[in-house]
């Protein structure tokens, strides 16, 4: 409802704002290891949970 009211007082919050805010993301690492010729040193998901445990010790 605010972010109605956001395209016609052209406030931060909008339709199109609200709709980019709340819908699926994917993205895909395949086109930089074929750009860099080689597989990645490690998955995402490792790389994340290694990040997360680095952030909590």
């Amino acid at each position: 409802m605010v972010s109605i009211l956001g395209n016609y007082l052209h406030l931060p919050l909008n339709s199109e704002r609200l709709q980019k805010l709340t819908e699926n993301y994917v993205v895909s690492n395949d086109k930089i290891a074929e750009a860099i010729g080689k597989p990645l040193p490690v998955a995402s998901r490792d790389g994340l949970v290694v990040t997360f445990k680095s952030f909590g010790s």
